[in-house]
């Protein structure tokens, strides 16, 4: 049956704190989550989401990922209070979605993403460093898709981000993404450098500690 946003409680979470002084970023590229990676993923959300939402979350099913996915934008904004004690930890679990390559439930994890978003900047929060590690090196990574409207959503979330972290961090963080053989990441790279320069001005550009070779 189709899950309710009230059978998928997000109750308050404890420990971003902790996790946060101990979240050391992968160096290098974007590298998938581990099956082990997976587990503790779902050890350390089982205080927080409810029985129903923990077993659609991490079914092998993407259909039950959409449920999940849809539930918990149905909370928003409701139960963001909820959501941002344990936001680094839902992050993991979108990235563990997207990671799935299943055209369905990346979209809908994108527009989940969006809204979170954009309900984010209009509070005035602020990804910490931990929360944008987590989520910017897996969107700068898949962004380069075969599918024009899957392109197009991914770069959507990217400029998104500058809204809430600061822009020249995230420019550093696509200029590292050039990196990429793939052309179509290349490209979808600069189109959503120049969309953050038209948002927030030139100094993000100025203040990144990585320039893009013209």
């Amino acid at each position: 049956r189709h899950m309710r946003a009230d059978d998928m409680v997000l109750s308050m979470g404890q420990g971003k704190g902790t996790r946060s002084r101990q979240f050391r970023p992968r160096p290098g590229c974007f590298e998938a989550p581990t099956p082990g990676d997976r587990e503790r993923l779902r050890e350390l959300l089982a205080p927080v989401a409810s029985t129903m939402l923990a077993t659609k979350m991490f079914s092998g099913d993407f259909q039950d990922h959409i449920d999940a996915l849809n539930a918990l934008e149905e909370g928003v904004p409701d139960r963001m209070n909820e959501l941002l004690t344990s936001l680094d930890l839902i992050l993991q679990w979108i990235v563990l979605v997207l990671c799935e390559q299943n055209t369905q439930s990346s979209l809908r994890a994108l527009d989940l993403l969006r809204v979170v978003l954009e309900h984010l900047a209009d509070d005035g929060y602020r990804l910490s460093d931990m929360e944008a590690s987590i989520l910017l090196p897996a969107i700068i990574e898949k962004i380069g898709q075969n599918q024009d409207h899957m392109r197009s959503a991914y770069r959507t979330i990217l400029v998104a981000s500058a809204s809430v972290y600061n822009p020249a961090k995230v420019v550093d963080m696509i200029i590292l993404g050039l990196a990429t053989r793939n052309s179509r990441s290349k490209v979808e790279c600069c189109a959503a450098m120049s969309d953050i320069v038209q948002q927030t001005g030139g100094r993000c550009m100025t203040s990144a500690k990585n320039k893009p070779v013209v």
